[in-house]
């Protein structure tokens, strides 16, 4: 049966998320629904909408945990002015990061129900604190004025990294190369790099 309910809004959510990344553990984030989630804490599935909107909320607090744990890790890597030795520094510790957190951030890219709704903007807002720890590391490669281009190159940037992440997690890398996973990302950087040097000439 369940219980009634005897905490705040916040201590379900947080109950709700916890028991969330129990059920992903033990079953993969596929098999991850609100019934599974209230079945955990030992609610009600109407406490559970009483929470959350739905099961999109719910994923999107958890994406949101993950998304502040990843900018946390990240924000840790020295910036020097060097693209080069920021750039790989900070590639290092992302690569730490999903591998220590796969499930956690194969649940960001996983693809949303037809229905889905768009993101919240404190979610978007979230991603966007990432995107900017990447653009202080491609700053010096842009002049005054350039913003939107810089934007642009992180946004380009992370969806090549991305890919490499999404064909790993797959076990498909090897289709398209033989090299492991670090040694491709990193070169990917210098490629990229070498490209934005070019077009100025630096």
């Amino acid at each position: 049966m369940a219980r009634t309910a005897k905490h705040s809004k916040e201590e379900l959510r947080d109950m709700a998320l916890t028991a969330a990344r129990a059920v992903i553990a033990e079953k993969g984030s596929r098999n991850l629904n609100v019934r599974a989630v209230a079945t955990r804490m030992g609610y009600s599935v109407g406490t559970m909408y009483n929470i959350f909107e739905g099961l999109e909320e719910l994923v999107a607090w958890l994406n949101a945990e993950t998304l502040d744990a990843l900018y946390e890790e990240l924000a840790r890597a020295p910036v020097t002015g060097k693209p080069e030795t920021d750039l790989h520094s900070l590639l290092d510790r992302y690569l730490d990061f999903v591998t220590a957190n796969r499930q956690g951030w194969n649940m960001l890219f996983e693809e949303r129900p037809p229905e889905a709704k768009a993101p919240p903007a404190w979610y978007l807002e979230k991603v966007a604190q990432v995107f900017t720890l990447l653009g202080r590391m491609l700053h010096p490669l842009f002049a005054p004025g350039e913003e939107a281009e810089l934007t642009r190159a992180v946004h380009l940037l992370w969806i090549s990294l991305h890919g490499l992440w999404s064909l790993d997690a797959d076990d498909k890398l090897f289709i398209v190369t033989r090299d492991p996973l670090e040694k491709t990302a990193h070169d990917m950087v210098d490629l990229y790099l070498a490209g934005l040097k070019a077009r100025k000439g630096h």
